[in-house]
């Protein structure tokens, strides 16, 4: 999970947790035991929503 950490670098804890409602669904959450989650999997929720950048993010502070 720490190369997810250096992915998600930029997305707000809203826009992660919007990726990994997207991701963890009742499905995927049964197949937990036989196949482990893997950081690809956040990929391509995360390409699809936008990042604020470090200097949005200290304008806002």
């Amino acid at each position: 999970m720490s190369s997810l950490a250096k992915v998600s670098d930029g997305y707000t804890p809203g826009r992660m947790i919007t990726g990994i409602t997207q991701v963890l669904t009742e499905r995927r959450i049964q197949q937990l035991c036989k196949h482990p989650l893997t950081t690809a999997e956040f990929i391509p929720f995360l390409a699809k929503i936008d990042l604020i950048y470090r200097e949005e993010e200290e304008a806002y502070k």
